[in-house]
């Protein structure tokens, strides 16, 4: 049976309804989920645009600067519709930690991708001193591996939510208390 034209785009108008229907609860899953999210990225960015100066015009025009760029907005939407999705969904959370050393070494601790393990870099110079993998166990332990894959040690969090740093055999070298 032949169609004619007014019919043909009564069909491919209801199958676009359908489409974009079907595409907005696609983006509108993550966020109705009743998990508003940390936004890391968004609170990085915005530490970076408190430290890059301490001077307040300074800090205005980087600011100025993000939003049109739009580095704000960008760092938005990927804590809203990805990385506070998977923090939700995983459980798991992605922190944009670095910090400079007084020496000017940087060390960041980063998540690996597809895996609940996170890696520890020391920087310096742009060249890279030292790397530390940090696995995840069952337990909610730790073991930390060198460059080779060698344990080298294991964080152990204790009952009363400190956290243990000992070496490969066990034998505690130090107990904190995280902030």
């Amino acid at each position: 049976m032949l169609q004619t034209g007014s019919s043909v785009l009564v069909a491919l108008k209801r199958r676009s309804r359908a489409l974009a229907l079907l595409a907005m609860v696609a983006i509108a899953a993550p966020m109705l989920t009743s998990c508003y999210g940390r936004f890391p990225l968004t609170r990085k960015v915005y530490q970076f645009n408190g430290d890059v100066t301490p001077n307040p015009i300074g800090q205005t025009l980087v600011m100025w600067a993000f939003a049109i760029l739009p580095v704000y907005g960008g760092a938005m939407l990927a804590d809203a519709f990805v990385i506070n999705s998977l923090e939700y969904w995983t459980g798991e959370r992605f922190d944009m930690s670095s910090v400079t050393t007084k020496d000017g070494t940087v060390v960041t601790m980063a998540p690996v991708a597809g895996s609940h393990d996170a890696v520890l870099t020391a920087t310096k110079d742009g060249r890279t001193i030292a790397e530390r993998r940090f696995v995840k166990l069952a337990d909610g332990k730790f073991n930390v591996l060198n460059e080779q894959g060698a344990v080298v040690g294991k964080v152990i969090p204790t009952t009363t939510g400190q956290l243990q740093f000992a070496d490969a055999h066990g034998t505690i070298l130090q107990t904190v208390n995280p902030r």
